[in-house]
Parts: structure tokens; C-alpha cells; sequence
């Protein structure tokens, strides 16, 4: 199940509610903004079909772009080492939901472009939207699938990830994350994201 809308809260916000909604956003919208979603049926290998579908792409499948991230409350010694790496990143520079335009923020730019399921529970999260200047917030289920386009922001609400289970498979090296808002504008990959879209 893919649920998503467009609010004015700050991204990652886990106190956001129903009623900050401004409206429905589609998977046409995310589809506008570079992103393919997809629900695979119940019962489906979720992590084989998007192997596949990587595979498919051209996607290099090896250890160092094919990543596990692990969102239990504890931290899990399933993650891959990049994974471990980036929380720490995160931890150590006491990142913010509230500090959005600031070297602060938790929105993030992963790069290169990648493939994403989720194996287990449920992704909540923010999903910029540069065109409108707003954010959508989305909540998807097991099975579904991400394709997210390279310099493309996001945001966690890490709060609703206490057991959670991701799939990421990159394209290409070097597999870099990306925090803050202000960090990221500087990146190249998210010139070139606002170009093709024709900012």
C-alpha cells in the first residue's frame, strides 16, 4: 500500500497529522519528480523482483552498491558498514527535523540513483517536491519498491522506523549520502536533477 500527501510541516516531523494535508499526492506526482513506485503482490520474493528489476537496469550488483539498512531502535549489526557509517555521521553531528535550510537538517541526497524495498514493516517518510516548493510525506508498506532519481531529497521520520528492513541497490560507485539541506544544494548530482526538471 502506497499512501502519500502534500503538507507545510517540516520534512522528517513525526508529529505531522491528517489534517496538515494540503492534498493527495499521487503516483503521477512522484512519477513528475523522477521517482517510480511500485507494490509488489503478497506472497512475491521482494528482494528477488528488485534485484531483477536492478539487474535489468544495469545495475552492478555487487557488495559495495548493494546495501542493507536496518532501522531497529538499537541499531542493527545487519546494516552494512556504509549504513553504520552514515548513522554515525548522522548521530555525531546531532542533525534536526526543524533546521531545514541549515547545515543541521536531516533531509538527505543519496547518491548514485538506486532502488529501494522495503522487506519488512512500514516506510514513513518526505519526499521533496522542488517544482512546488513542498514536501510530500508517504507512508508505504512491505513490497513496495523505489526507484529514486539521483540528487533527489528526502527525509526519514525516524520515529515510525523501529523495525524496519531495506534493499538499496545503487547504480554505480562511489555510494554517497548526503546530510543537510545546505550540503546537498552544492552537490552536482542535485544540479542536475533541478535542470531536468527544468529548474
Amino acid at each position: 500500500m502506497i499512501r502519500a500527501f502534500y503538507h507545510n510541516g517540516p520534512p522528517g516531523d513525526a508529529s505531522l497529522t491528517d489534517s496538515e494535508s494540503l492534498r493527495p499526492a499521487s503516483v503521477e506526482n512522484f512519477a513528475a519528480l523522477g521517482w517510480t513506485l511500485r507494490q509488489f503482490s503478497e506472497g512475491k520474493n521482494y528482494e528477488e523482483e528488485a534485484r531483477k528489476l536492478a539487474q535489468s537496469l544495469g545495475y552492478p550488483l555487487t557488495e559495495e552498491t548493494t546495501l542493507v539498512w536496518d532501522f531497529k531502535p538499537t541499531g542493527s549489526a545487519d546494516n552494512s558498514r556504509k549504513v553504520q557509517e552514515w548513522i554515525g555521521d548522522m548521530v555525531s553531528k546531532g542533525l534536526s527535523n526543524t533546521d531545514l535550510n541549515g547545515p543541521n537538517s536531516k533531509a538527505c541526497l543519496l547518491s548514485p540513483e538506486l532502488i529501494a524495498v522495503v522487506l519488512k514493516g512500514n516506510s514513513v517518510g518526505d519526499v521533496e517536491d522542488p517544482v512546488s516548493k513542498s514536501w510530500i510525506r508517504f507512508e508505504m508498506s512491505e513490497g513496495t519498491l523505489m526507484h529514486v532519481p539521483e540528487g533527489s531529497l528526502r527525509s526519514f521520520v525516524w520515529s515510525e522506523h523501529p523495525n524496519i528492513l531495506f534493499k538499496l541497490f545503487f547504480k554505480s560507485t562511489p555510494v554517497t549520502l548526503t546530510w543537510g539541506k545546505l550540503a546537498a544544494e552544492n552537490s552536482p548530482a542535485r544540479q542536475a536533477y533541478l535542470k531536468s526538471l527544468g529548474l
